[in-house]
């Protein structure tokens, strides 16, 4: 079995020299050089908002870590609190963001400070903000304009003064238009802006990147073994971005081990999820008018059908675009609910958060509309 602990004095040259890596990147981290100004420059402004964007995967975390990293530097041991909103349930999001009072709610046995409190002089990191749900984004914004909050089942208001990281994966401006995120929030969060490019648009970084993971690590690799890594990765697609490419590394980092090799190319796996997306090939029935194509379906609900007629069938007549617009797609949510077994097959077919989708439900008052398993053990009962 070969040995895969070799230290860096006994490496031979042919492999990747890892002190030199972590020089340049440290901790692995691979960012552009004009990302890395950003976060050196608003490490200096504490008071600042910062906005990223990118797609999941693409590092919008690490970036947030780099700052509070930066921050600490100079021996600044300053609180650094990171919550994913989009996993958030809806009900207990304000308990987790704002804390909460003893006895609060069922099974609060003991109070809680909550992210706000807890980032209280620091920095509070708010991955995929767009989720919060809108009663949540209200109480966000009042401790936004002054910093005054209370915890759930609190009368009495705190103050909590932090630097604010946001992040989201969708177009809040969007948002905002249709609605679903709001105004006053969004122009709070005008701060500082970083946009993060998908993996696939970083291909040239990706030699750096690859490097930064095997230094991250610590771990030796042949640099004709990296090389043909990279260039095995290189026309791959991506959609899961960083975080897909360190996932399916850590894998085959596991087999090689597992095999007793010392190299890494070999073991390197590429599975369906990592190539472009697909469009379905067009068919006899592509030639057919939009709104025939979609009406011909026989797995739609009749109520999109009827909005839809309406939409394609106005000529002269003036038409109210939200309001059937807005229709769709209390359709689509009812529709959805019937045919899925659970709220995550809900949110999986409609592509949404579980905070967005309970937001849709109370907005077309959809909240007692049962999943399809649900409404199968209610036949059972009967």
């Amino acid at each position: 079995m070969c040995n895969l602990t070799t230290t860096v004095e006994e490496m031979p040259t042919d492999y990747l020299d890892l002190d030199a890596v972590n020089r340049q990147f440290p901790r692995g981290v691979v960012l552009s050089q004009q990302v890395r100004e950003s976060c050196a420059a608003i490490a200096q402004l504490s008071d600042i908002t910062v906005l990223i964007h990118g797609e999941s995967g693409t590092g919008k975390g690490v970036v947030a870590r780099e700052i509070a990293d930066l921050r600490r530097r100079d021996g600044n041991d300053i609180p650094f609190v990171s919550l994913n909103c989009a996993v958030l349930n809806t009900d207990l999001a304000d308990s987790v963001i704002f804390g909460h009072r003893r006895g609060a709610f069922t099974g609060a046995y003991e109070s809680a400070d909550g992210a706000v409190g807890e980032a209280n002089g620091g920095i509070l990191f708010l991955d995929e903000l767009h989720c919060l749900s809108i009663n949540t984004q209200r109480k966000l914004l009042k401790l936004l304009d002054g910093g005054a909050y209370s915890r759930v089942g609190e009368s009495s208001e705190r103050q909590a003064r932090f630097q604010l990281i946001a992040a989201s994966n969708q177009d809040l401006h969007n948002l905002v238009m249709r609605g679903e995120f709001l105004f006053d929030i969004f122009m709070r969060i005008q701060g500082v802006e970083i946009s993060l490019p998908p993996l696939r648009e970083r291909m040239h970084e990706l030699p750096d990147i690859v490097r930064g993971y095997f230094a991250k690590f610590g771990i030796s690799i042949r640099n004709h073994d990296l090389n043909q890594l990279v260039n095995r990765c290189k026309p791959l697609y991506w959609p899961g971005n960083i975080r897909q490419l360190y996932k399916a590394f850590d894998t085959m980092r596991f087999v090689a081990k597992v095999s007793g090799s010392d190299q890494y190319a070999p073991y390197f796996a590429v599975t369906p999820t990592m190539q472009k997306p697909r469009t379905e090939p067009a068919g006899p029935e592509s030639a057919a008018e939009p709104a025939d194509a979609i009406i011909a379906g026989q797995d739609v609900a009749e109520p999109i059908n009827t909005a839809v007629r309406e939409i394609f069938q106005v000529r002269d007549r003036r038409v109210n675009l939200t309001t059937l617009m807005e229709s769709v797609e209390a359709s689509l949510i009812q529709y959805a609910l019937s045919r899925n077994d659970s709220i995550s097959g809900v949110m999986e077919h409609l592509g949404i958060s579980r905070g967005v989708l309970d937001f849709k439900r109370r907005k077309y008052n959809l909240m007692k509309t049962r999943t399809a398993m649900q409404s199968g053990f209610e036949q059972r009962d009967e």
